[in-house]
């Protein structure tokens, strides 16, 4: 079994080059991004009111709070007394690793908390904050059909991936 793998839908109107009309999907962006879910940019932390699970990546040992609070226990199951942050209550979530957060002026990373607990919570950047010339590869929201999207990975995302145990070369 691989240790990972991507599913293409090859009847979408994908932009294969650099050239990507409005309503076309960047296959350069997506497919970095789903290579970053790939390389561990994923979590296991279920919805509110899921049972527990104890199957954690590493990304889940940096998910935090606002004021920095890891909201994984030591047993490595997710501490259900931050439920309402899975849907953007208290603040949200962030990604609290020292890479990201130095990237992020010393601050936690958001991630994506919408009020309606799905598959892209926590696994995501916040689409909200990172917007415009702020985008990241990560962000929640990158849809087919947006048009051209970023391919180059962000020193946040960078940072994150640093955190996670990658060797990090800045060009």
């Amino acid at each position: 079994m691989p240790d990972g793998e991507i599913d293409i839908n090859w009847k979408a109107d994908w932009a294969l080059g650099d050239d990507v009309a409005p309503d076309q999907a960047d296959f350069k962006a997506v497919i970095m991004h789903e290579m970053g879910h790939t390389l561990g940019f994923d979590t296991n932390i279920q919805g509110p009111g899921s049972p527990p699970v104890t199957n954690h990546p590493i990304f889940d040992s940096f998910v935090v709070n606002a004021d920095g609070v890891k909201v994984m226990n030591d047993d490595f199951t997710f501490n259900t007394a931050f439920e309402p942050n899975l849907t953007g209550g208290n603040g949200g979530l962030f990604f609290g690793g020292p890479n990201a957060m130095a990237a992020y002026d010393g601050k936690p990373v958001p991630l994506f908390t919408d009020p309606v607990w799905g598959v892209s919570n926590v696994t995501h950047l916040d689409g909200r904050t990172f917007t415009g010339e702020n985008k990241k590869i990560m962000n929640s929201g990158n849809e087919a059909g947006d048009g051209p999207e970023v391919h180059v990975l962000s020193p946040v995302e960078l940072g994150i991936f640093e955190d996670l145990g990658y060797t990090v070369v800045q060009h």
